[in-house]
């Protein structure tokens, strides 16, 4: 890496097991360089366990290449990294880096290897044509396929609210709400001390069954607006900009989530936008979604989470039996994912896929759950040309058709260890949702089995 590690990078974001640079010299460019990203990996505060980038490569380029359309998927270049540049690197970012994250990881400074990668949220060099970069967080994609294999006291919250809005409903309450360390089933309802914010159970909130719903073009543009909707809240002390006549009124009247999700970002010239700052025309909600139908992106990723989770975390675990906890210590191998592949070609069909995986083995099954959770936790990047010769504060998509361009991003594969966190996490936080339901009985609730199959009404 010929550059200047403190004048030529920016820090852009980071997840749990990777921090994001983005090239951005003050000095001499590299041409090679232009428009990329460096990602570099972490390691937990104390602890001198270290993520192998190498192996992140070969996931992307053995494992997620043979499932994935390749215009769907990032090009990954790794680089070797000269330990001296690293350090400097680690340490003038680290100041940088937010507080949450600095206590709980760092750079890892033995990584001999990282990956540079395109930066989706930039303006392409030479482009005249000015670029809107949408980072969407799709999340999950269906409810459990196999309800019998389902905790009896949690079956029915299970069958009628997703995942996705259980979750977001609960830590909309605050981080004591989402502690994993006891079990709420023996909490009575009426000793809940915060009450459920009815946005999360009203029809008018973001779900994501809404989301990946191809059974009519109105379920996927119904949950884009929700979406937007939701970004664009803003706190009482961050009141939103003046509203334009020309894009309808703003609607005071109806039931607010409790703070900002990260289920959608945008990006303007590589600048992160203040959804406050700015009025999003209706057109971006048509343009979003004809880049997401043609693209296949959320199609695929719903068929991958329903093949790789069809008995969900409980039943992964009945499965283990009495072997869970040595199964899911050992690392999952390279070679048990390769291994597995055939069954998530698209030829295969369902029936095929269920009569194959009934023979696998509960350990081969653990690593398959571990991988359905790389794409419930990955991004989706949307690339749209911005209309020309409009003020900054408008968002308003270059007229039909255009050019656009979608990549997942965020498709690391998780620890198999962490299955066990992801149990105790499920359990809790759908069992203290239920208890916010039954504290909260005269209030109306939408499920989400209704959002995903009713037909949406203007």
């Amino acid at each position: 890496m010929e550059t200047d590690p403190t004048a030529d990078w920016q820090y852009i974001a980071e997840g749990a097991a990777n921090l994001i640079l983005a090239y951005n010299p003050q000095g001499k460019r590299t041409e090679a360089l232009n428009g990329k990203c460096l990602r570099l990996s972490k390691r937990t505060q104390g602890t001198t366990t270290t993520h192998n980038e190498i192996s992140s490569y070969r996931f992307h380029s053995q494992v997620l290449s043979q499932i994935i359309h390749q215009e769907l998927l990032l090009t990954f270049q790794p680089v070797s990294l000269n330990q001296e540049w690293l350090k400097e690197l680690a340490n003038h970012f680290q100041a940088t880096r937010p507080a949450s994250k600095r206590c709980l990881s760092q750079i890892d400074p033995t990584a001999t290897h990282a990956i540079i990668m395109d930066n989706l949220a930039c303006q392409p060099d030479g482009d005249n044509q000015q670029m809107l970069s949408i980072e969407i967080k799709p999340k999950w994609a269906s409810f459990p396929c196999a309800p019998n294999r389902l905790d009896p006291a949690l079956r029915e919250i299970k069958t009628q609210f997703c995942r996705t809005c259980v979750f977001r409903a609960v830590r909309s309450l605050g981080p004591s709400s989402s502690a994993t360390h006891h079990d709420p089933q023996s909490e009575k309802p009426q000793e809940a001390c915060q009450a459920l914010n009815p946005y999360y159970t009203s029809p008018n909130r973001f779900c994501a069954l809404q989301l990946f719903n191809t059974a009519h073009p109105a379920h996927l543009r119904r949950a884009l607006a929700h979406l937007f909707a939701e970004w664009q809240y803003a706190p009482a002390s961050h009141p939103p900009a003046t509203s334009d006549p020309a894009l309808g009124p703003k609607d005071d009247t109806t039931v607010k989530p409790t703070l900002a999700h990260n289920n959608l970002k945008i990006f303007c010239q590589g600048i992160l936008i203040d959804p406050s700052s700015v009025q999003v025309d209706p057109e971006m909600i048509e343009a979003l979604a004809v880049a997401l139908e043609r693209s296949g992106v959320l199609v695929r990723l719903a068929e991958l989470q329903r093949r790789l989770d069809p008995l969900d975390i409980e039943g992964v675990f009945e499965e283990l039996g009495d072997w869970a906890e040595a199964e899911v210590e050992e690392p999952a191998s390279l070679e048990e994912l390769v291994a597995v592949l055939p069954l998530l070609s698209e030829q295969v069909t369902p029936a095929g896929f269920a009569d194959s995986f009934r023979r696998l083995s509960g350990r081969t099954k653990a690593v398959l759950y571990a991988l359905s959770m790389s794409f419930k936790d990955c991004s989706i990047f949307v690339r749209i040309p911005r209309r020309p010769q409009l003020p900054t504060s408008r968002l308003s998509p270059a007229p039909l058709p255009h050019n656009s361009s979608v990549k997942l991003i965020d498709l690391d594969f998780k620890p198999l260890a962490r299955l066990h966190k992801y149990l105790r996490t499920n359990r809790h936080t759908f069992l203290q949702f239920k208890n916010l339901l039954l504290s909260s009985p005269d209030s109306p609730h939408t499920p989400c089995v209704q959002l995903a199959t009713s037909l949406p009404l203007d």
